[in-house]
């Protein structure tokens, strides 16, 4: 969509000027589902390592 008055037009990552918008990060959302108990140790090796909560899961999913 271009913006006829001001000259803008479209760039790829969803804003009018150059460098507007967010950019991917390679990185795909997922909802899991697991216990209470399971969630408070994934949240304490986090909080041990001082990491994100998606840290902590993404580095067990790559241990197993």
């Amino acid at each position: 969509m271009n913006h006829p008055m001001l000259g803008f037009t479209r760039f790829g990552f969803g804003g009018f000027r150059v460098g507007a918008g967010r950019r991917s990060t390679g990185h795909v959302r997922l909802q899991l589902s697991i216990s209470p108990a399971k969630r408070k140790k994934i949240e304490s090796i986090a909080k041990l390592k001082n990491i994100s909560l998606s840290e902590a899961v993404e580095q067990l999913a790559v241990a197993v």
